[in-house]
């Protein structure tokens, strides 16, 4: 059997690889997670949902009355940081307006849709990150700084803490790329449209929001939902309500649930951390727990109510103290947070694919720590979704499995002269390591047979140098497209980049999401 039979991959004169001007790297079609599989309809999950509704207890009824919720229907509800959200977690939002929709008494009497912001989160709200096309064709990341405000790495001030963006201090970007080359935006969407402007306008329009984080959910809500700026995902009519977890303190359900950690601290984290231990990919950490109980940590966040607050992390002493003067500036960690909400407030939860991660370390611990209290079901909607990025003919990067491929051709050329056309040198090495092959045995134990093979090595490493050295420009030539491959490789990435806010993309990419969440012909578990 000579090497080219032997070859699981095609020689390199016969490979058929992804030119420079392929188009992008990744579909620019969604592809959709929808689990469990909701039914034609949504009405698996609307059936959930119901049947959780049914069962309602009264105290998780004045919890929603508490927090403007509607107490005569069922609440459907997902939820994120207060961040620009990429389609992946638009697609949480249509799912979950679909169930709505599904449980309808009437065209204009849907369930509640509702929206979780988790507030009490802190992170880079101010950076919106756009694509970016340099004079040469080479994509690159333009952060637009809101409001010109710098990046801050050791600020933990959550976003409910944050001061709103004025309207004066809101300006729009000029594409500039690296080394002040010109450059323009990456996307005909971007560039043809005054579509920064319009994000711009949104802002401004609720510069009068109490935090930061209310007046970019009211933004995202606005592009979900306005046809004045794009084309909804979301009817107007039935845009979803919005809650801030920074505002569960002043509810008498989360004081009582607090109340219940403070019974029993070491019983309420020990179940928290077994859970915790038990989904190791949530990355949860671990409560401490150390043997004096003022000192317990529990799954609580404490934020003064004032401008620029810090959070700080809660021990059972400081818990104490805050129910007694101000419950308000406590406020539930990641796990709590939506637990609480599959507690009492929504009766289906939908997770993006991170979040199902969280939420069962939430119900473990739930269940093991308040098994009297039922949880609502939870589902997981999410989309894949590229930006279509206007490369210039010839210029778009090659996916990473082309660079991988173009690698494996150079170091396969380089030891098979058959790839580089040299049939001569082919059969010549074949010869080679047929008679090898026939002293594999031998030379273990027969010194003429080892010195044969070893004489027989350097011959095959003289015809592979002779080989390389009368095909120097096909090897250079392959080793320069190997090497404008790997300069590019980050702007492969970029391409295929899933996290872009959802208002940068095409409308007809944003319908065709939406379609392929509420279509049932679309739909499939994965």
């Amino acid at each position: 059997m000579t090497v080219r039979e032997r070859s699981t991959r095609p020689p390199l004169r016969s490979a058929v690889l992804p030119r420079p001007s392929s188009p992008a790297v990744s579909p620019h079609t969604p592809a959709i997670t929808l689990d469990p599989h909701p039914g034609p309809r949504f009405k698996l999950w609307a059936d959930l949902a119901r049947a959780h509704f049914a069962r309602l207890s009264p105290a998780a009824r004045a919890f929603r009355a508490a927090l403007n919720l509607p107490t005569d229907r069922p609440v459907i509800m997902t939820g994120h940081q207060a961040e620009w959200w990429h389609p992946g977690i638009l697609a949480k939002a249509v799912a979950s307006h679909a169930t709505a929709e599904a449980l309808a008494t009437s065209p204009t009497t849907l369930a509640a849709s509702a929206w979780l912001i988790v507030d009490q989160d802190a992170h880079d709200d101010a950076l919106l990150r756009l694509p970016l096309l340099d004079h040469a064709g080479h994509l690159h990341l333009f952060p637009w700084r809101i409001a010109g405000e710098p990046p801050s790495e050791h600020d933990n001030t959550p976003s409910a803490r944050k001061p709103p963006w004025p309207r004066s201090a809101i300006t729009i970007p000029t594409p500039q790329a690296p080394s002040s080359n010109p450059a323009r935006w990456a996307t005909r969407h971007l560039a043809s449209t005054n579509l920064l402007q319009r994000i711009a306008d949104s802002l401004a329009r609720h510069a009068d929001a109490p935090s930061r984080a209310r007046q970019i959910a009211l933004t995202l809500r606005d592009w979900a939902c306005d046809p004045a700026l794009a084309t909804p995902v979301i009817p107007a009519a039935h845009a979803p309500h919005l809650l801030f977890a920074s505002t569960l303190g002043n509810t008498p359900f989360f004081r009582n649930l607090i109340t219940s950690m403070l019974a029993d601290p070491r019983a309420c984290v020990e179940s928290h951390n077994r859970a915790a231990a038990a989904h190791p990919h949530a990355g949860i950490t671990p409560l401490a727990l150390p043997p004096e109980t003022d000192k317990i940590e529990l799954p609580l966040w404490h934020v003064p109510d004032q401008p620029a607050a810090q959070r700080s992390r809660v021990t059972v002493a400081l818990a104490r103290k805050a129910l007694d003067s101000a419950p308000a500036e406590l406020m539930p960690r990641a796990v709590l947070a939506t637990g609480l909400m599959r507690l009492a407030a929504a009766d289906l939860f939908i997770h993006g694919t991170g979040g199902r991660l969280y939420d069962r370390v939430s119900h473990d611990w739930l269940t093991r720590w308040q098994p009297t209290l039922p949880l609502a079901p939870s589902a997981v909607a999410s989309a894949t979704l590229t930006l279509r990025i206007d490369f210039p003919p010839g210029k778009a990067p090659l996916p990473a499995e082309s660079l991988d491929h173009l690698r494996w051709l150079l170091h396969h050329a380089r030891h098979d002269p058959a790839s580089l056309g040299d049939d001569d040198a082919a059969q010549r090495k074949a010869e080679l390591i047929a008679v090898l092959r026939t002293l594999r045995w031998k030379r273990r134990r027969d010194p003429v047979a080892r010195a044969r093979s070893r004489d027989l090595y350097r011959d095959l490493q003289s015809l592979l140098d002779s080989a390389r050295a009368r095909h120097t420009d096909d090897l250079a030539r392959l080793a320069a497209r190997v090497a404008d491959a790997t300069a590019r490789r980050h702007e492969s990435d970029l391409a295929a980049d899933r996290t872009w806010f959802f208002g940068l993309y095409d409308p007809h990419q944003l319908s065709a999401l939406a379609q392929a969440i509420s279509s049932p012909a679309h739909h499939s578990a994965r």
